[in-house]
């Protein structure tokens, strides 16, 4: 078990480096396939229904 300064410590840098990273992030397939990998939007359908208006 860790103790809590150390689990404080992996939480906080964690956390600065997901920061640095954006929500939406385009991966091209080839030229007639996309995907689109999007994080956690927290039950919000407007948010999904804006995502799907930007990526089409």
């Amino acid at each position: 078990i860790l103790h809590e300064k150390y689990v404080y410590i992996i939480l906080h840098q964690a956390r600065v480096i997901l920061k640095t990273l954006p929500n939406v992030n385009h991966i091209n397939l080839s030229n007639l396939h996309r995907i689109f990998i999007i994080g956690d939007l927290h039950g919000q359908l407007p948010d999904l229904l804006h995502i799907f208006n930007v990526v089409d």
